[in-house]
């Protein structure tokens, strides 16, 4: 179906695309040039480019900037399209839409000037062009208005004539669209008198209106000229407004749209509907009908980072094709928001397949080569590989496992190492014979998967191997094809292990197929080892060279070194385009003259439009491609199996003029960084001239010291020393770092009185950073009134994996800690002062960022205290004291489209003298958003003015639009919330009456008026949700209903009816075990759900029967807000003398969510402790486990199947792990957890089931001795998929631990499991401030999996010493990659 499909495939969806470089012509060079291509546009000739507002895609629409790089990107012949707005004096502009919001400052320069009008009889409420003349409109700049793409160049542009981007421009067409004609007639003025009076100094190409009575009116004046008129159809169900029919409908009469327009544009759908499964659905037969009535036919909506069917593979050329060179219609022109892509398209380059069309379907098949030849390739291309019994054949890799499901079958034991092949194990094609690799299920390849795009999953194990006999039988057939390209790689290490010439077998496969005819289809050969291609020179094939590193460049004698073996070379793009922030920043190659779609515009150009301060670093230089690089010893004839190996061993290879080893295929050359094995190095900013005493600038001191710091290979701290106090200008500290890097500040910072600007200090682009010391950082303000262009004490931009601790942060001029596209910041401990008058002085405003936490901090501030604004996600205030200020806030939102803040959790803070307590506040604008998922738990507030607050009209002026916010607020939890109130609305709720507030809880809130005898009232309007609990707590003892004390007799009915009375209590209960009391209890069954919060409140002694069996003791089921806490005990009656089968779990919560175990104790389990299954948001705390050493499988806690669960500040001594987390959990976090004795902290077993999967684990501050295991990750060796993602292991105290850390995924408790390797992808997970001492001299053992090996395994700071003294501790690794950073002790073995 798509003409040239594959190869774009090829050059576009493959992780390297590789570019030609012809050292000499080619007789494809013919094919590539072609020229002459008859089109079935209507006249024949190429489609039109038509760019929409200029290069809209990456500039703001319709800028100067946009139209002048659509030119310089695109076509020759490219047509700029403009949207012509007319403004009050009525001058024509180009805008993209009838609203001036979306896309300008408009909103900034003019605040008062919004306004409301019905377009297309729909309400509107905004800025229109109509309230402006030009003169107002010249001070408004133009801004990106789809927010997923960048925002780099906002501002760059102002808005422009329609004459201006004529003039300026000079395109070879240029298209004004016409959207809105009734709405301007409406207000007296006239679009056509407009046009009329334009085209007397423009050369309008195109004009496009969807209104069929405007474009008759235009017929007549513009009938002598050569513009076109094109009807714009709209979606099918809209209404024309002069027909008042459906465009469905018109689309039925073409005839009639003949009479008033030459040609039509319609949305792509028109063409090529999609379906519900996002896939394809035949053409329809538009374009040929239309072009059998003289019609043209342009289609619009595309755009290269919309979302496509699965048939293009997420590839927009691909669409491009389907649209204008198939075999059976082309478009006449294409509206496009990224030019130079279509422009690309229609370059007809020589496309080369990748694997064949391996986009659409499984690499090297024959339904993928078949696909390929009928999509237009002009060259298919084959990787050969040899199976045991000396057949080669087609496939990406030697490895099976990459590309078949090789491993889901009986060939899975066949795991082999091939170090020359790759490091990690494989199943390898030389393993097996042909006839065995032919049934293998194919897969298809899915670059993209991490981000959840998958490839056309109908076919995704579709068609099935082909030999290369079959391969060169089905190219030569094919008459389309100029020729085959074969890729021979492992040669050396084919020959020399496995009795195999792979270059023999293809020379024999040609010469079969009758390849070494003059008259044949022509021949490339490709290898990255010159030995290869040597060993093919003299026949009539072209030979090419490929270059399997990026290179900057290579010296004329190496070009004519490789000269004498290829007459072609291929390398990556980025040795041809080195790019900076996505955008390219250099063209290295191709200096000669080009097409201009290779070249796409001066190199830098557009990194030149970025502001300077928003670049990071400048890259290392690529190496230069050397001669040593390709020289090779020739390639060693074929060693016999049963022949004895040679006595010489082969040469090392030698190394280049620049120190570098030769590049040869079978060579892995891996770099190590071992200063990042050196302890902390101190940059001290007195050691660069920074002058004491706060009176001289010290910023390019910091620089420099910054700059030491954050280039030093290791870790490093820039330092502030005690005592002394430094003036600082504004200063933009840039990472990346090459270690992990610190800023200590135990001084004074001061910055100058009376700045201005956005920040004061501002950390950018940093990984792993720690921002701590107990110095001040001081603003020398506050301000004494509000006004713009005040700096922000500290800002954090796009800052990652940071800590930020115990800082002081006084006297702002503005924000204190402005946090923006960040992710995982932790911070602690904190101080922010300013007077609670001060303007604009928010505490911590986080905005745009993910994994926020801020914890155990004091905030004193004239705004908010916590200010969370649009894009935050994951964010936790934890412990954080508020006064005075305005409270912790969430908003304003609905400024922008698709604002959202969600996953917030605001935990046991204090609140006092505030504005405001809880608050969440939007503006009344049409712009859709949501705030979702909020928990406010355990708050006190002390004479706070409005405690509970939900804001949807916020307005913090008197001229705000009126109307309903559409930010949708959900799923938002007020618990125990309490304190006092200095007015007598204690909760008011005022949500939007168009986007109720749903799913609203209010829990055991008790907010008293500090005046009028403390009575408070709550305000709510569209409010829907519950409320529940009350202050007194409904009690439920024991006692009363019949228990008999003593230990002798079950009490387990008289258990279950107190228990049934608690949980059907409408309000707060508890079921009480008295202080001093002890019972014998059957196993029971404690079923929710139950009305109100429900506790469990234990003083005494539940003791079990000896000898029980079954799953449980006691187990609590379907229950929500359960608190089981006390001093008391409960006694399993073990330990168990030896493990068997039916023994209990002493305490199993099943389906709890929301709760608490608090405080009790948990002792002598036959079984696991403490059982967790299938529960959500449970917090344990100061909990006591116990049972011996030896007793078997008495796990202290186990967690399967649930979310959200915190262990802190337990103690813990069992028979096996202290803590299991098993499949199914996330979000879990264990802090403060003493464990021995036991089996340490365990993530597993896992791969016993299909997609087990543990992820986001935190195991912090913990101390684990006389321990069997430490840190432990165990999965199954089989074929289970599954995963352990996102964990770390933090400050971690280990005392005589047999396996400090450990990583087994060959997990075998007994002798007969299955061997092979765990289908479980471990990865990222982080090892940091580790110590402690080893029984057994491996204090890290890390065994992955051959199949998955562990990825982004990282070490940080581990001190582990043998507990005996003898010898020095070890690290063992097998499958790992990752790294290591700071003291390593063992030496680390990952990389």
């Amino acid at each position: 179906m798509l003409r040239r499909k594959a190869g774009f495939l090829a050059m576009g969806a493959n992780v390297v695309a590789l570019v030609f470089v012809l050292l000499q012509l080619s007789a494809f060079t013919s094919v590539a040039q072609n020229s002459t291509i008859k089109w079935q546009t209507l006249n024949g000739s190429l489609p039109l480019v038509i760019a929409r507002g200029g290069f809209s895609g990456l500039f703001p629409d319709s800028s100067s900037t946009a139209y002048s790089m659509a030119l310089i990107t695109s076509a020759p012949d490219s047509v700029l399209w403009c949207d012509v707005q007319l403004t009050s004096d009525g001058f024509g502009i180009c805008f993209p839409n009838i609203m001036l919001n979306n896309a300008s400052n408009v909103e900034r320069v003019y605040p008062k000037q919004d306004s409301s009008y019905i377009v297309d009889g729909v309400k509107k409420d905004g800025y229109f062009s109509v309230d402006f003349t030009l003169d107002e409109l010249r001070l408004v700049f133009l801004t990106q208005g789809i927010y997923s793409r960048p925002s780099t160049f906002d501002g760059f542009g102002v808005i422009l004539t329609v004459e201006d981007v004529y003039t300026e421009a000079r395109p070879a067409g240029f298209w004004l669209n016409i959207q809105h004609n009734a709405f301007y007639s409406e207000r007296n003025l006239s679009m056509s008198s407009y046009l009329i009076s334009a085209a007397e100094n423009v050369n309008i190409s195109h004009i496009s209106s969807p209104e069929i009575a405007f474009l008759r009116q235009l017929a007549t004046p513009f009938a002598m000229t050569q513009t076109k008129l094109i009807f714009r159809f709209l979606e099918q169900d809209a209404i024309e407004i002069s027909t008042n029919q459906t465009y469905g409908s018109l689309l039925k009469n073409i005839t009639f749209i003949q009479s008033f327009a030459s040609g039509i544009l319609v949305p792509k759908s028109y063409i090529w509907p999609v379906d519900e499964t996002s896939y394809l659905l035949p053409h329809t037969s538009l374009v040929q009908d239309a072009h059998l009535n003289g019609l043209e036919v342009f289609a619009s909506d595309f755009a290269n980072d919309n979302s496509i069917p699965y048939n293009y593979s997420f590839n927009p050329i691909a669409e491009y094709l389907s649209f204008i060179d198939n075999k059976e219609f082309s478009v006449d022109g294409v509206l496009t928001d990224f030019p130079m892509t279509l422009t690309g398209a229609r370059a007809n380059p020589l496309v080369i397949s990748h694997f064949g069309a391996s986009g659409d379907y499984p690499g090297c098949t024959d339904i993928s080569y078949t696909a390929a030849i009928s999509d237009g390739a002009d060259v298919i291309d084959c990787p050969v590989q040899m199976s045991k019994d000396g057949v080669p054949f087609c496939l990406s890799s030697a490895n099976l496992m990459n590309s078949t499901l090789v491993t889901q079958t009986e060939f899975r034991n066949l795991l082999t190492t091939a170090d020359e092949i790759q490091s990690n194990q494989g199943i390898f094609s030389f393993s097996l014979n042909w006839a065995d690799i032919q049934n293998l299920k194919p897969v298809i390849s899915n670059p993209y998967a991490g981000s959840l795009l998958f490839r056309n999953p109908k076919f995704r194990n579709a068609g099935k191997l082909i030999s290369l006999a079959e391969f060169l039988d089905l190219a030569k057939n094919a008459s389309s094809l100029s020729g085959v390209l074969i890729k021979i790689e492992n040669a050396r290490y084919l020959a020399t292990n496995q009795s195999m010439s792979v270059t023999d077998a293809v020379l024999s496969a040609l010469e079969k197929a009758g390849y070494n005819d003059p008259t044949a289809k022509k021949v490339m050969i490709q290898s990255t080892s010159s030995a290869v291609l040597k060993a093919m020179k003299g026949k009539n094939y072209t030979l090419v060279y490929e270059v399997d590193e990026t290179i900057r460049g290579a010296p004329n004698a190496t070009i004519i070194d490789i000269k004498t073996f290829a007459e072609s070379v291929v390398v990556n793009k980025k040795s041809v385009f080195t790019t900076l922030l996505g955008y390219i920043t250099k063209n290295r190659c191709l200096t000669k003259p080009r097409p201009f779609y290779m070249s796409p515009v001066q190199p830098g150009a557009i990194l030149a439009l970025v502001p300077s301060e928003a670049l990071p670093p400048a890259q290392a230089p690529s190496p230069l491609l050397n001669q040593d690089d390709i020289s090779e010893s020739p390639l060693p004839a074929v060693v016999k199996v049963d022949s004895p190996p040679p006595t010489s061993t082969p040469e090392p290879p030698k190394p280049s003029a620049s120190g570098q080893h030769q590049i040869t295929a079978s060579t892995l050359v891996i770099f190590s960084d071992v200063l990042g094995q050196s302890l902390t190095k101190i940059f001290n900013v007195k050691d660069y001239g920074a002058v004491d005493g706060g009176k001289v600038d010290i910023s390019q001191a910091m620089l420099k010291t910054w700059n030491a710091a954050c280039n030093w290979k290791g870790k490093s701290r820039l330092e502030i020393s005690p005592g002394t106090t430094y003036l600082l200008n504004p200063i933009i500290l840039k990472g990346p770092c090459f270690g992990p890097t610190a800023f200590r500040n135990s001084g004074t910072l001061k910055a100058p009185k009376g700045l201005r600007g956005l920040y004061w200090i501002e950390f950018r682009y940093i990984n792993n950073f720690a921002l701590h010391g107990i110095g001040y950082f001081d603003g020398q303000g506050p301000p004494l009134r509000a006004q713009p262009n005040l700096p922000a004490l500290l800002r954090f931009t796009f800052v990652t994996n940071a800590r930020v601790q115990k800082i002081k942060l006084i006297n702002s001029q503005s924000t204190h800690f402005h946090i923006f596209g960040c992710n995982q910041v932790t911070i602690s401990r904190i101080t922010i002062s300013s007077p609670g008058d001060s303007p604009n002085t928010d505490g911590v405003k986080i905005g745009a960022s993910t994994g926020i936490r801020l914890l155990d901090s004091n905030i004193a501030s004239g705004d908010d205290c916590v200010a969370i604004l649009r894009g935050s996600k994951n964010i936790t205030v934890t412990g954080v004291t508020c006064g005075p200020g305005h409270g912790i806030s969430i908003g304003s939102m609905g400024t922008m489209p698709n604002e959202e803040v969600e996953q917030i959790v605001v935990r046991r803070c204090k609140i006092f003298d505030a504005t405001n307590g809880l608050r969440i506040k939007t503006w009344a604008t049409n712009m859709p958003g949501r705030v979702t998922n909020v928990l406010y738990e355990d708050i006190t507030l002390r004479n706070v003015d409005n405690p509970i607050i939900i804001e949807q009209n916020y307005c913090p002026s008197r001229t705000c639009s009126k109307g309903n916010s559409r930010v949708q607020i959900s799923d938002i939890k007020y618990r125990n919330i309490q304190g006092t109130s200095t007015t007598g609305v204690a909760v008011n709720l005022q949500c939007s009456g168009s986007n109720p507030c749903q799913r609203i809880e209010l829990k055991d809130i008790n907010i008293k008026y500090v005046k009028g005898g403390g009575r408070t009232v709550s305000t709510c309007s569209y409010v829907n949700g519950q409320a529940l609990g009350q202050r007194d707590i409904k009690v439920f003892n024991l006692k009363d209903y019949g228990a008999v004390e003593g230990g002798n007799v079950d009490i387990s009915q008289a258990l279950l009816r107190a228990w049934d009375d608690a949980c059907k209590w409408n309000g707060r209960s508890k079921l009480e075990v008295s202080v001093g009391s002890t019972y014998m209890v059957n196993p029971v069954q404690l079923k929710g759900p139950c009305a109100g919060p429900t506790g469990f409140h234990n003083m005494g002694t539940l003791k079990a029967p000896r000898g029980l069996r079954g799953l449980s003791w006691i187990e609590f089921l379907y229950v929500d807000r359960l608190a089981v806490y006390g001093t008391g005990i409960f006694d399993g009656q073990g330990p168990p003398q030896q493990a068997g089968p039916n023994l209990p779990t002493l305490l199993r919560y099943s389906f709890v969510t929301n709760s608490k175990l608090q405080k009790v104790k948990l002792l002598n389990s036959l079984s696991t402790h403490f059982h967790l299954f299938k529960c959500k948001q449970i917090n344990i705390r100061k909990l006591t486990i116990s049972s011996p050493g030896d007793s078997p499988n008495t796990d202290g806690i186990k967690i399967g199947v649930s979310e959200d669960i915190s262990i802190t500040d337990t103690n813990i001594a069992s028979g096996d792990d202290c803590v299991a987390i098993i499949t199914g959990s996330k979000n879990i976090t264990v802090t403060r957890v003493s464990c021995g004795p036991g089996h340490g902290i365990s993530i597993g077993s896992l791969g016993t089931s299909p997609k087990d999967s543990v992820e986001k684990v935190v195991v912090k501050d913990c101390k684990i001795f006389d321990a069997m295991n430490g840190l432990r990750i165990k999965t199954w060796a089989t074929n289970m998929p599954g995963m352990v993602n996102n964990i770390l292991f933090d400050g971690i105290s280990l005392t005589n631990v047999d396996n400090p850390i450990i990583i087994d995924q060959n997990y075998c408790p007994s002798r007969t499991c299955s061997q092979g390797n765990s289908h479980v992808q471990i990865s990222n997970v982080k090892f940091s401030n580790i110590k402690g001492t080893s029984q057994t001299t491996d204090a890290v053992n890390l065994q992955c999996s051959g199949s998955n090996p562990c990825q982004s395994i990282d070490f940080e700071n581990i001190n582990i010493q043998y507990s005996k003294g003898i010898n020095s501790t070890v690290s063992t690794c097998s499958n790992v990659k990752g790294q290591a950073f700071g003291v390593q002790v063992p030496k680390s073995c990952v990389s």
